[in-house]
């Protein structure tokens, strides 16, 4: 698990202030197949909520479900029968320039060259 990511589970404030100082520009977390209740879910809503309370960045996800809502966060739900899919929904957020912008899962080639390039 990276430094950034540890920090915003384990919410000491030396992580906190070492995470705040850092200017990333994109960071990437993965957690491919791997098994249930590997904690993903519950490590990005700890950042998340982090980056919620630290406030100063625009964030949004694009998420398919929405499973918990984050207060400060724009959290859109992708809804394929009506062809808002991860793709679409990325390629659209990003015309509102976001600091950041987490994408819940890449399924295709298009979103993952979405992600890449929104650096």
């Amino acid at each position: 698990m990276c430094g950034p990511v540890r920090a915003c589970l384990a919410g000491t404030e030396q992580h906190r202030r070492r995470i705040s100082r850092r200017k990333l520009r994109s960071a990437l977390l993965s957690g491919c197949r791997t098994r249930r209740a590997a904690s993903k879910t519950t490590t990005i809503y700890a950042c998340l909520r982090y980056l919620a309370e630290s406030g100063g960045r625009h964030v949004i996800t694009v998420e398919d479900p929405v499973e918990q809502i984050v207060p400060g966060i724009m959290q859109t739900e992708v809804n394929e029968a009506r062809g808002l899919d991860f793709a679409c929904a990325a390629r659209h957020l990003l015309r509102q320039d976001p600091q950041v912008l987490v994408i819940g899962e890449i399924r295709d080639d298009e979103t993952a060259n979405l992600a890449v390039r929104a650096d």
